[in-house]
């Protein structure tokens, strides 16, 4: 149906920008919201909610999303 077809598109568009968001994060350590907001035209809400989304997905590999002097990606020990 129709509606699927527009949650499929939704899903795949979320996943791609939060990729691209964990993507940035890893390449790119040590920078501010403003950066990453700018890198991908991301508005602050959205990137508020990627960054949460992207800690609870990250949990699940014992890393997390750390804001110290920027946004850093840590492995937990």
């Amino acid at each position: 149906t129709s509606h699927t077809l527009i949650k499929a598109t939704y899903t795949l568009m979320t996943q791609s920008v939060k990729s691209n968001l964990l993507y940035q994060l890893f390449l790119f350590p040590g920078n501010d919201a403003k950066y990453y907001k700018d890198k991908l035209s991301l508005t602050d809400a959205t990137f508020a909610r990627l960054i949460a989304q992207l800690k609870e997905d990250l949990q699940h590999f014992q890393v997390s999303i750390v804001v110290s002097n920027g946004y850093r990606i840590r492995g937990e020990s």
